[in-house]
């Protein structure tokens, strides 16, 4: 019975290390939010690809591993804004251009102190899970809805240092930018890395059938 309940013991103690390990935390993925360029993990910087109707930024996944997107970050004036309905926020993939899903449920981030007071980050949730692939190209697009007008925050140029950071809003309809440029999103992407299935199958795997010789082969009352 003892070597029984030993065999049992260690296995509960894999299949729990397991769960554990694909519980992996929510990082910030890509910001450009309190960073004077935009970072990330091997990825590509956030591109400004505006048209007149829609606000967007492409980014590019590095190599490895896949993730889950958790939520992304814009920036809205003024300090108590909070955009409700009045925003269209997509994801899609550049290669084909398939939308792969849509944020909601606005809430305010708190700002870190350095930032203007005067202003807002707000989250956004995807509406069902959102996964992206290794080396993809993204596209972030955000349409202003009929009847909405909306400030969203944004540089004004491809920077390349912090001397040349300029961040500024613009007043933004359904029928297009009214005021203000425009270049690249002032924003986060929020995603959880997602680890190989195949080395949680190896490693719970080879644990079970190591506890499984042992009993085996132990000697001794039962």
């Amino acid at each position: 019975m003892r070597h029984r309940q030993s065999w049992l013991a260690l296995v509960v103690a894999l299949v729990t290390l397991s769960g554990a390990s694909n519980k992996a935390s929510a990082t910030v993925y890509l910001s450009n939010l309190d960073y004077p360029l935009p970072s990330g993990g091997g990825i590509g910087d956030i591109e400004g690809v505006s048209s007149d109707n829609e606000y967007s930024a492409h980014f590019t996944t590095g190599a490895g591993s896949s993730y889950d997107v958790t939520g992304i970050t814009l920036e809205f004036y003024p300090a108590a804004f909070l955009p409700g309905d009045l925003l269209s926020i997509q994801l899609s993939r550049v290669s084909d251009g398939v939308i792969l899903g849509s944020f909601g449920n606005p809430a305010f981030d708190p700002k870190p102190s350095p930032w203007p007071d005067y202003s807002s980050f707000v989250d956004f949730s995807p509406g069902a899970p959102i996964s992206l692939d290794p080396s993809t190209k993204y596209t972030l697009a955000v349409t202003c809805l009929p009847g909405g007008s909306v400030d969203i925050f944004f540089t004004n140029f491809s920077y390349t240092n912090q001397a040349g950071w300029t961040m500024q809003r613009t007043t933004f309809t359904s029928g297009g930018f009214t005021s203000g440029f425009r270049y690249q999103m002032v924003m986060a992407v929020d995603a959880t890395p997602v680890p190989e299935p195949s080395t949680t199958a190896l490693v719970l795997g080879g644990g079970i059938a190591l506890a499984a010789r042992k009993r085996v082969f132990s000697s001794g009352p039962v």
